[in-house]
């Protein structure tokens, strides 16, 4: 079976055919693995970063770095194709994070210069089974900075007492 890759976000030819080269050389190089394999372009944000929550696999004798959860205000949430909880990260800009450990892959997806990021995906339909934590609800994200700074300054208003 043959991996599907999607996404090409490029509006004139030439620049078309080149990404189609490289989608193709994708596709040739994680065919082995089925299902769909997508391409999607983030931009990390200051105050949400990538919005990614990484886990390992169940089995831990296998490496593997699978999307857990999805930060709402995060650029992977809102990405054209979105990143799903389950996916699994094969490639950040050119760095193959397939076989590593989690740990390992997010210390290097942190490590990276941004703001761009072009991560390659495994999208198969059994990989939620895979995953060795429960999906992350948006709930359980940390606050941003200025969010949990603001709650601060109004618990801190409302706590004063008057003299």
């Amino acid at each position: 079976m043959f991996a599907r890759v999607l996404f090409c976000d490029c509006q004139n030819k030439v620049r078309m055919t080149t990404c189609l080269k490289i989608m193709d050389k994708i596709r040739k190089k994680y065919a082995g693995l089925g299902d769909s394999v997508l391409s999607i372009r983030l931009e990390r944000t200051p105050t949400a970063g990538l919005g990614l929550s990484l886990a390992g696999h169940r089995d831990r004798s296998k490496m593997a770095v699978f999307v857990c959860g999805l930060h709402p205000a995060g650029a992977a949430a809102k990405a054209s194709p979105p990143v799903k909880v389950g996916d699994e990260i094969l490639e950040v800009n050119g760095i193959v994070l397939h076989g590593r450990c989690h740990l390992n892959a997010s210390a290097i997806i942190k490590g990276l210069v941004g703001p761009i990021f072009k991560i390659i995906l495994l999208r198969r339909k059994a990989a939620l089974e895979d995953v060795a934590v429960k999906p992350l609800t948006p709930a359980q994200f940390p606050v941003a900075l200025e969010e949990e700074v603001s709650l601060l300054i109004v618990t801190v208003q409302n706590t004063r007492k008057e003299d």
